[in-house]
């Protein structure tokens, strides 16, 4: 065969390849004869050597097999081969998943290992995890790795699961421009279009991709479907020879609608899923690949492995983060072909201008954990496209005739007089107006997107940039893409929320000159920050605004607002004040408020004088307490003064590490030299109690001395696994223990500290020589808002009157009945060019006291709270950390709730404490949107401070009990020893009620060892959103709203119909259930496999025989979802459900399976200690059966069968005692697990030398010269019936239960709800009003909130109903009142509402009323209903 230009090049090549790389991916484009290559690698450089070829679905499997039979000897590994690997063939060809002994065995023996398709490697999942490790430690040391692939890229946010990992280069085999060049490949001509009604916005991404069951409702109710249809119809005229498309929807809902479409329009269409049968599949191929179909519609089977050189038009409907997927699909359109000229590529999804043309696309080996985050952005191509003055991307905004807009994005010249290429309309956006796009756009976000500019929100990662422009010269990983940029580091939510954004003066040019009349804009004169860059305007200052927020019952009242002033400008700013100005505003009526500033304690507060709020929608609310305190001031380090009196002189938090002073005595004497001992000893304690002396090494740029570098163990120079790391982390501020760690990063473990670590420079407030508050004035906001604010020098000239006289006290300063306005301030300091300054305020808020006429009285919370922040800022604002925060699904039921939630709490480090110190769940419910009827727990002053769980789960660790809190104020319950679990099952619940759930993780402090508590135990939160109506406007992840229904007549529920009540395949004698809980997430008609492993000690003796762990495959998808996760009784919800394991944990006799044996061998088997139960059985013998407890005694798992015949048939052992038989008798025993027969022993009891019903029998077995003792039988004849011994044909079993063993497993496929309508006729007759009678309330009437007056609408609601019915009401003269009709098909709602109104709309009058259910193919009910005044 003639190979391609790129091929032989390769082949020339791979010796040096071979040579350089051990692992390694040649990259080329889809269609370009990977497989023509892999064969003849094989054939040039490993005739007659062992060869691999693997590849994730069996379809591409038998196209490898067709393809390399040609030229060699393949063998194609199936699910039951057994014989030897390489027994009579040279390639061996599998999936990762086949006989996994086999592989094992041929990937020692391989000298090359090919993958197609190799983008689909994941080193972290059982299959290719397994040979790639084989490979790396036993494979052959001359063997290769090599994978094939178009996209050599993983979308993972696992970072243990990237293609580094298993590659560590890629060839860069055939070059896409080329191939177009030489006619391989044809060009593709895209038409991109922006679906302006698809709402992508909301959809949670964090999986890393748009969730399928998430996306396709979107979809539908989009106009994208129309807009694909209306597109192809226009270019299927335009392509040669004839129209042959492709197009790829995200899941079978979508296609089905997409076919429908399609239908409408005359052709031919048929559509391909994952279910399609094999033989049906390559049929409809076959006629596709020949034009007697024109389109194929496909769900995730075409993107991969599909070759149809004639395809000539692909339609993209599939949005997604993954440029893997996007590459992939528009692929499979490039092959060349006769009269083939291009492939129209017309993509509705907003792929193209969020990846860019396929051709120009980028691969990686690894890329970042949230690197996907980036691709919500559906313009993230075309922002990041070069700025041209002349030439623009632009949006179409025509509106056609139908509800359709053009939305075709295209490039055009800004001077241009044409308009859109498609449409020919001018109305269009320049895309490139607004170079920082935020967010997904949607036809309300368009606006958002171009214009508004919003604070990055730790919680939303929606909000954060592409990339953080401060973090551009991490060496590691540059501008942090991906990851939130925390205060306090990488990725670090140290605060439970934490907002961060940048604000500046530079475009004010107020004091330049005006260009246009060379005149200065104003009278006080001209000033520029940069002589040399006369583009910076203002002060030429950059300002980092971070605010800090916790949730914690002590912190919950108090947020931290830090300022980072940077100059950015070229001016020494050698008199620069800090100002800080701020109205209260305190309810709607500003004039009564009341307003006091305390010098002593730098805080302001405000109170509103009757304490009552009045509600723009009406009702009044309590007003508390707010104010400000100020906490750290800017620094003056440049004179040589020791203004914060702390013993250090001109200290500053960007020093750098300074010099290395090793010995505590070289500590000391250094210390001694330099500071003020007395003033520095005042503040941070003795010199022996810091960290940096105790260790006797200490930087001198960490001039407090708290920073440690990591403990060295074994003193080898280097940090080994286990060791801690303490502050030296690294600029990311990542330890191991830290969730999101993946590797060490710059200055970690270095012994030097760096900016960024812990306790050290930006990190360390008392490395600043901080001047203090130097000014206040409490004013009226009038004079303020109305004159001083708007003049630059009416603000200079409030600074000057309001500082502080030196050497004063200041006074105390009180407002009263007016609007308070407050002017914090501090300086003045030198800034030089390219420094930092810092000033933070903390916002605090108290409840107000009973006294209103007395400041301190009315803010005594307010106080309290400041005590709070105070403790926080002197910790550098870090606070003890709750867990992290489990994700909540519920599902509703008919009068139940399941609930479940994933496990990512226990993983929680908390940086602050410095250790792991999750303790367990806390699970809440109540009927109020804000939990108010559950908050009953309360302090001792009597307010309500805890929630009241419904559930608690924690681990068994025997921390447990009650623990003071709130300084000893309040208790806090860390639970009874549980034990953890993942869900919860709520049956005390009513129809119809809407119900707020929480799940709270929480940890247990730190209690010192007399008991005291140092740290209370922290609590993750939750947050339910609602407006002034109480209609929910959001959750957070741990919490849901969940209204449980009356399921439809006929409804069987969702999970599962295989048994689960026994293990599928192997030896434990337990069961599992599954539970439904998020129906958005759950992949029915895919099949699961749960697998145990159990501990090594099994093998050697039985009585350590446990379970150790069990793992979750996705067989339909070959994914792993749990990988030996250590045994538990519930699981983790994982694609929608959990799973519950009802293991035996110990062996143990299953009294269910012993005794005589009715129905032997068939289903149905049924067991009796006493036989006269059991049909068939002419014995009256009754028998007892227990284990020996002597040292010669042992209980295993086998189970074990006697078996009786009508004449002797067993010998037992002859030993040398008199109590045992030595006759031969009628009964041999059989262990049922290894087929052998035992040892049976007859203790002659009445000693008559004949084995009969008084005598005791003994099952042993020998291993070796050891015999063992496993069971005793006692048998005895009822009174008054004939003794009749056991005879031909009978037997009894002795069965164990068990835990699961290695290698049990079962297996179970997910099948989703449906009617049956004959169960839904029987159930007809439970069709119910409720209530009735109705007394003039429901508890079905929703809650009015105290924003609103009235008593709000009157319900009833019936329940029970079928799918689909008409409810008809009449009076009891049979006049009809009322025609309600029901129509809940696929929603599984069995309940209506009736607002007790006529069809006139007229309120029901009180009476009694008759309703007709008509249900057409179920039938019919009548009831009756009463209306009570």
């Amino acid at each position: 065969m003639q190979l391609r230009r790129w091929q032989q090049e390769i082949i020339d090549g791979f010796s040096d390849i071979l040579n350089a790389h051990r692992r390694f991916i040649v990259k080329a484009p889809t269609g370009a004869g990977k497989t023509v290559l892999a064969s003849e690698i094989i054939k040039q450089f490993y005739a007659g050597e062992k060869v691999i070829v693997l590849c994730h679905r069996l379809v591409l499997l038998e196209q490898l097999e067709r393809a390399l039979a040609r030229e060699h000897r393949v063998r194609k590994l199936d699910l039951n081969h057994t014989e030897k690997a390489f027994l009579d063939y040279d390639v061996l060809l599998s999936t990762s998943t086949r006989a996994r002994e086999i592989l094992d065995e041929a990937v020692e023996q391989a000298k090359l290992i090919i993958i197609d398709e190799a983008h689909r490697v994941s080193p972290n999942g059982t299959g290719y995890k397994r040979i790639l490790e084989s490979f790396m430690e036993r494979g052959r040391d001359d063997a290769h790795l090599l994978g094939l692939t178009a996209s050599p890229e993983r979308r993972t946010a696992d970072q243990k699961d990237q293609l580094s990992l298993a590659f560590d280069a890629i060839i860069d085999g055939a070059d896409m421009e080329k191939l177009f060049e030489e006619g391989i490949l044809v060009r593709p001509r895209y038409r991109p279009h922006f679906v302006h009604d698809l709402d992508l916005g909301n959809i949670d991404i964090s999986s890393g991709d748009f969730p399928v069951a998430k996306l396709a409702p979107a979809i539908i109710k989009s106009s994208m479907i129309s807009h694909a249809c209306m597109i192809y119809c226009e270019e299927r005229e335009q392509v040669k020879p004839i129209p042959i498309s492709a197009w790829f929807c995200p899941d079978v809902t979508v296609a089905e609608t997409t076919v429908e479409a399609i239908e409408e329009l005359g052709l031919s269409v048929c559509l391909i899923t994952a279910n399609t049968p094999i033989k049906e599949r390559m049929q409809i191929l076959a006629n596709h690949a020949k034009g007697e179909v024109e389109a194929v519609v496909s769900v995730g089977v075409l993107a991969e492995g599909w070759d149809n050189p004639n395809c000539n038009i692909i339609v993209h409907m599939r949005p997604t983060l993954s440029k893997v997927l996007w590459g992939q699909s528009v692929g499979r359109g490039l092959r060349a072909a006769e009269n083939k000229e291009s492939c129209v590529v017309i993509d509705v999804s907003s792929n193209w201008s969020t990846f860019g043309p396929v051709e120009q696309l980028k691969w990686s080996l690894w890329s970042h954990r949230g690197s996907y985050l980036k691709y919500k952005n559906r313009f993230q191509w075309i922002s990041q496209q070069p700025v041209d003055e002349q030439k623009s991307y632009y949006l179409c905004d025509n509106k056609l005739g139908s509800s359709l807009r053009c939305s075709h994005i295209y490039l055009k010249d800004k001077f241009s007089d044409s308009g859109c290429p498609v449409c020919g309309s001018f109305s269009a956006i320049d895309i490139h107006k607004e170079q920082r796009m935020e967010d997904s756009v949607n036809d309300i976000g368009l606006h958002r997107l171009f214009f508004e500019r919003i604070p990055a929100i730790s919680d939303d990662n929606s909000s954060w940039p592409d990339f953080w422009p401060d973090k551009l010269d991490n060496p590691d990983d540059p501008g942090w893409t991906g990851y939130w940029n925390g205060y306090f580091g990488k990725g670090v939510f140290n605060a439970d929320l934490e907002s961060f954004y940048v604000i500046d003066d530079l475009s004010n040019k107020g004091y330049n000159i005006d260009k246009e009349n060379d005149e200065p804009f104003s009278p006080f004169g001209i000033y520029y920050a940069d002589p040399a860059d006369s583009t910076i305007g203002g002060m030429g200052l950059q300002v980092e605004v971070r605010l800090l927020q916790w949730a914690n019952v002590l912190a919950e009242d108090v947020m931290f607002m830090l300022y980072r002033i940077n100059n950015v400008g070229g001016t020494n700013h050698e008199e620069l004040y800090f100002t800080h100005m701020t109205d209260y505003g305190l309810g709607t009526d500003n004039n009564d408020d009341n307003a006091s500033f305390d010098p002593q304690l730098d805080v302001a507060y405000g109170w509103d004088s009757n304490g009552i709020g009045v509600r723009s929608t009406g009702g009044e609310y309590a007003v508390g307490v707010m104010g400000f305190a100020f906490l750290e001031s800017p620094a003056q380090p440049f004179d040589m003064l020791d203004n914060d009196e702390d013993g250090i002189t001109d200290e500053r938090r960007d020093s750098g590490a300074g010099i290395l002073i090793e010995g505590q005595a070289n500590i000391r004497s250094y210390m001694e030299s330099n500071y003020d001992m007395i003033n520095f000893e005042r503040v941070f304690g003795p010199i022996e109690d810091l960290p940096a002396y105790q260790r006797g090494y200490w930087w001198t740029g960490d001039e407090n001395a708290n920073w440690t570098t990591y403990v060295d163990a074994n003193n080898n120079g280097q940090p080994d696994e286990g060791e801690f790391l303490n502050d030296d982390s690294g600029i990311d501020g990542l330890t191991p223990n830290d969730f999101g760690y993946v590797a060490p990063d710059f200055g970690e473990a270095d012994g030097i500290p760096q900016d960024g670590e812990r306790d050290f420079d930006r990190t360390d407030i008392p490395e600043s020589d901080q001047i203090g508050l130097r000014g206040f004035d409490l004013g009226v906001r009038p004079n303020y808002e109305n004159i001083v604010i708007k003049e630059d020098h009416l603000i200079w000239q409030k600074i000057m009157e309001n500082e502080f006289e030196l050497g004063q006290e200041p006074p105390e300063q009180y407002l009263s009945q007016n609007e308070p306005f407050l002017l914090f301030l501090s300086g003045p300091v030198t800034l030089p060019p390219g420094f930092s300054d810092y000033f933070s305020l903390a916002w605090v808020f108290g409840e107000t006291g009973d006294n209103r006429t007395d400041a301190r009285a009315v803010a005594e919370d307010f106080f309290k709270n400041r005590i709070t922040v105070q403790n926080i800022y002197d910790a550098n604002y870090n606070f003890a950390q709750p867990p992290l925060t489990p994700t909540l699904s519920a599902v509703e039921g008919d009068g139940k709730v399941v609930l479940g939630w994933d496990s990512v709490s226990i993983r929680s480090f908390d940086r602050f404490v410095q250790e792991y110190d999750f303790e367990g769940y806390k699970l809440y419910r109540g009927t109020d949107p804000l939990l108010f009827d559950v908050k009953t727990i309360t302090d001792v002053d009597g307010p309500p401070t805890f929630y009241e769980p419904i559930a608690q789960f924690d681990l068994e660790d025997g921390i447990k009990g009650t623990v003071p809190v709130l300084e000893t104020t309040a208790i806090f319950d860390l639970g009874d020893d549980t034990g953890l679990q993942f869900f919860y099952v709520d049956e005390d619940v009513t129809n119809g009620i809407n119900y707020y759930y929480a799940i709270n993780a929480y940890d247990f402090g730190v209690i010192d060892s007399n008991g005291v508590t140092e740290i209370d135990p922290q609590e993750t939160v939750f947050n339910i959103g609602v407006d002034a109506y109480y209609n929910v406007t959001g959750t957070s992840v741990n919490a849901k709203v969940v209204e449980p229904r009356s399921s439809p007549a006929g409804f069987i529920t969702s999970g599962t119909e295989d048994d689960l009540s026994r293990i599928t395949s192997g030896f434990g004698t337990g069961s599992m259930s599954i539970e439904i809980v998020d129906e958005q997430e759950v992949r029915y008609g895919d099949t699961y496999r749960v697998i145990f492993g159990d501990s090594a000690e099994t093998r050697f003796s039985p009585k350590y025989y446990a379970t150790s762990h069990y793992s979750l495959i996705n067989i339909s998808t070959l994914d792993t979802l749990f990988d030996q996760r250590p045994m538990e009784e519930s699981t983790p919800v994982e694609e929608g459900f959990i799973m519950q394991f009802q293991n035996d944990e110990t062996i143990g006799y299953d009294f269910d399976h012993i005794g005589w044996v009715g129905n032997y061998g068939e289903d149905n088997e049924m067991f009796n200690q006493d036989p006269r139960e059991v049909d068939g059985y002419s014995t009256t013998w009754i028998t007892t059966i227990f284990t020996d407890d002597s040292p010669n005694g042992e209980l295993v798992p086998d189970n074990y069968e006697l078996r009786w015949a009508d004449e002797d048939i067993y010998y037992p052992p002859r030993f040398q005692t008199s109590i045992y038989l030595r006759d031969s008798i009628n009964v041999v025993g059989y262990n049922l697990a290894t087929g052998e027969e035992t040892e049976l022993l007859i203790l002659d009891r009445n000693e008559n030398g004949e084995f009969d019903v008084a005598d005791e029998l003994v099952i042993m077995e020998q291993k070796g010269a050891i015999r063992t003792l496993r069971h005793h039988l006692r048998f005895r004849v009822p009174s008054g019936a004939q003794n009749v011994a056991p005879g031909d044909g009978e037997v009894f079993r002795i069965s164990n239960s068990k835990p699961f063993a290695e290698d049990d497993f079962f297996q179970f496929t997910l099948s989703g709800s449906r009617i049956d309508t004959d169960l839904a006729k029987e159930e007809l007759e439970n069709v119910a009003v409720v209530p009735n009678p109705y007394l003039g309330y429901s508890i079905f009437e929703p809650k009015l909130s105290e924003a609103t007056s009235g008593r709000g609408e009157r319900v009833v609601q019936f329940v029970g109903l079928p799918e689909k019915c008409t409810i008809r009401i009449f009076n009891v003269r049979g006049e009809l009142i009322q025609t309600l009709e029901h129509d809940a098909m696929g929603t599984n709602q069995g309940s209506m509402e009736w607002d007790l109104r006529t069809r006139d709309g007229l309120d029901l009058a009180f009476g009694v009323y008759v309703y007709h259910v008509e249900a057409p193919g179920v039938g019919e009910k009548v009831g009756k209903l009463a209306i009570v005044k």
